[in-house]
């Protein structure tokens, strides 16, 4: 079974039916937490203007000066919950 934290998948699925739990729940939510500090009170650095204007319509928190996006705990949430629950990825070939 893999643990599942606001649609935040906490383990690597191997085979159908069979798993790998990296994280138990308590860490899984301290790691999400940590991540809504960091993003809310340093942000990351965006060069691209028209990145910028879509965070900045979205709700972020812009600093043209530095170049820093801070995102709200808030907008964080909505991204995850409203992503889609399983992406899958291929191969170039």
């Amino acid at each position: 079974m893999t643990t599942t934290f606001r649609g935040i998948k906490a383990a690597i699925d191997v085979v159908s039916g069979l798993g790998l739990n990296m994280f138990s729940e308590d860490e899984l939510y301290a790691i999400h937490l940590a991540t809504l500090e960091v993003l809310q009170r340093t942000g990351v650095k965006v060069h691209d203007e028209q990145a910028i204007e879509i965070f900045d319509g979205g709700g972020a928190i812009v600093e043209r000066d530095s170049c820093t996006v801070r995102f709200p705990p808030y907008l964080v949430e909505d991204a995850i919950r409203t992503s889609p629950r399983k992406v899958v990825l291929y191969g170039r070939n």
